[in-house]
């Protein structure tokens, strides 16, 4: 009986106690699996939960009370460690299941920094409901810690000993688990890879060269990847913009709603902009380059393939298109309602904006959208008194949080309620869930109502581009895969988005339907209003808006993932971390055509490297 009242028997016993809890949460993520459940990939699946589950569990109730027992010179309890790491661990996988079945995508360091971010609560809205369920959870995870701590006192020696056996097979299936995925990794099998994508926490070995130079794999008949992307500079522009001298300098008002659907465009739930569309064009088949704020508004801005933001981050590196304006004189106000540092746009998308104010005053974002509706105003009738074209960006943020004021406003929606992502299930709140958001985009639309009457009270409409759209789609069920919300998956749910644009001079309204995309906008801007002569490879991925030629594929990006949305080819290609891609129908569901067409990939990779050093 010694050896159960030592202190590394019971951290081991401890440990076995724990470990099955574990592992049921790592072996939920099955409910997340890409493919179909065949023999290979749930083999696989269970034995690579079983092995991480053994790890995670191992090193947070056996190694580091161990090590915290060691470094108090032995006077504090490794239990007591051992019971509040257990707690955490099981927090963090619960919370970290529950990220995965929203947003296809484990917590990363970037979700980490916008949650430690002082601006979260503008990027995470959450419902009370979400905070008691979090708090009840926590509360049950610590009741249950208790009892197994309890239980400990009733364990016989040899159950020491199991736990030996246990740990013993864990390393051995851990050998299993890594070879497996070596070869998975230089052969290509998708179903380990991507079965291996569900595990958080999980990175496999590699061995491409030593298979290959052992001739255990074919490398020729390895599918094509998007692992090779250069790791060289960026060459943003190519050339340096050649300018003509403007003779007509337009104005150029832009304004984005978070999270705004292409179906929300209509004379119920934003009537304001539905009326000014009748006499504007609209772009019935317009995408985003993301389901992300982050990816839709540097595709926006930029026209640069959305996996190049940390590489612009880095590098300190604005968007042409501000640069142009400042040279052919233009004033530029950008007023972001949600806060420019998380994400950090400001210093990224508007990091060469002079005077440039990241953050918008307010305590919620009906404040912030109030306060930047004022701005706009206050800033096209500036410029207008001052004889000064403007460059004008308004980006409203109530959309996205579902947001509307409470007091006189009257939302047109009944019933309505904030509503926890955890209720969807029924249909009931389902329906408050919509109302909510669609109350939200009519409260948006008054104030972008507002800003687009007051432009006519000016008489600047008529020299003016304007321009309305959304930086993502925000998802219903559409496609009855269980998403809500963006951020999610790569279909036209989360990524068609309004367009509308009125024209200096326009006389008559117009309806296009040829696919265009956020990357249509800057080479719009730059080569029919503001004089550049380059061509449009030179600064953008994209064509202008009015060019019907076939975009043959969209690149897309989210938080570690990039995905080719192909509509002529009807499908999309979302990559993994590695660059190993599977393919998806345009709703989403799992195809067993595994590669690209050639000429799609290549067109794909040539995207991806165009912005590169060469």
């Amino acid at each position: 009986m010694r050896d159960l009242t030592a202190p590394w028997g019971r951290l081991r016993l401890f440990w076995l106690l724990n470990y099955p809890f574990f592992c049921l949460l790592f072996l939920s993520y099955a409910r997340h699996h890409v493919l179909a459940y065949d023999p290979v990939s749930i083999s696989y699946f269970v034995l690579l939960s079983l092995v991480q589950a053994g790890i995670f569990s191992g090193l947070l109730l056996v190694a580091l009370p161990a090590l915290l027992y060691l470094l108090s010179w032995r006077k504090l309890s490794p239990l007591f460690f051992a019971g509040g790491f257990a707690v955490i661990g099981l927090f963090i996988l619960i919370i970290d299941s529950l990220t995965y079945l929203q947003f296809r995508a484990h917590i990363n360091g970037t979700m980490l920094a916008m949650i430690l971010s002082p601006a979260r609560a503008q990027v995470f809205d959450l419902t009370w409901v979400e905070y008691a369920s979090m708090a009840i959870t926590v509360s049950l995870i610590i009741a249950l810690e208790a009892i197994l701590y309890w239980l400990l006192r009733y364990l016989k020696v040899w159950v020491q000993k199991t736990a030996s056996i246990i740990q013993g097979v864990i390393i051995l299936l851990a050998l299993v688990v890594q070879g497996a995925y070596a070869w998975a990794d230089a052969a290509y099998e998708p179903r380990i890879l991507q079965a291996s994508e569900l595990s958080p926490g999980f990175y496999g070995a590699t061995a491409k060269r030593f298979l290959a130079r052992h001739h255990l794999i074919d490398v020729g008949n390895r599918p094509m990847s998007m692992a090779a992307q250069t790791t060289k500079k960026i060459n943003y522009p190519h050339h340096p913009l050649q300018l003509d001298v403007l003779t007509n300098k337009p104005n150029i008002l832009i304004i984005a709603i978070d999270a705004w659907r292409y179906d929300s465009l209509n004379s119920e739930i934003t009537p304001e902009i539905a009326s000014f569309a009748q006499q504007a064009c609209r772009y019935d088949h317009h995408y985003r380059g993301g389901n992300s704020t982050r990816a839709g508004l540097f595709s926006f801005f930029y026209s640069v393939n959305p996996g190049d933001f940390d590489a612009f981050y880095r590098a300190g590196r604005g968007p042409v298109l501000f640069d142009v304006l400042y040279q052919q004189g233009y004033q530029v106000g950008v007023y972001p309602s949600a806060s420019a540092v998380s994400p950090p746009f400001h210093r990224t998308t508007f990091v060469n904006v002079r005077n440039f104010e990241p953050t918008t005053a307010g305590n919620d974002s009906i404040e912030r959208d109030r306060a930047i509706a004022t701005k706009v105003k206050t800033f096209m009738r500036s410029a207008h008194t001052a004889n000064q074209p403007f460059f004008a960006f308004a980006f409203f943020d109530s959309v996205h949080g579902y947001n509307y004021p409470q007091a006189g406003f009257n939302p047109p929606f009944q019933p309505t309620a904030k509503v926890s992502h955890l209720t969807l299930q029924d249909k009931k709140q389902q329906l408050l869930y919509q109302n909510q958001y669609r109350n939200a985009a009519y409260f948006v639309d008054s104030l972008v109502g507002d800003i687009l009457k007051e432009l006519s009270r000016q008489g600047l409409l008529a020299n003016t581009l304007v321009m309305i759209t959304a930086d993502h789609g925000e998802e219903f069920d559409d496609n009855k895969l269980g998403f809500w919300g963006h951020n999610g998956n790569f279909t036209a749910a989360q990524t068609h988005v309004p367009l509308v644009v009125h024209w200096p001079d326009q006389q008559k309204p117009l309806q296009y339907q040829h696919t265009t995309s956020h990357y249509d906008i800057v080479p719009t801007l730059l080569s029919m209003l503001l004089g550049v002569k380059n061509p449009l490879a030179d600064y953008s991925l994209g064509l202008t808006l009015n060019n019907t030629q076939a975009r043959n594929i969209i690149l897309m990006g989210s938080y570690g993932k990039i995905a080719i949305f192909a509509p002529t080819a009807a499908l999309i290609a979302v990559t993994n971390r590695l660059g190993i891609f599977h393919n998806e129908s345009l709703q989403g569901l799992p195809l067993t055509k595994l590669g690209l067409p050639g000429d799609l990939f290549k067109m794909a990779f040539a995207q991806i490297n165009h912005f590169h050093g060469r």
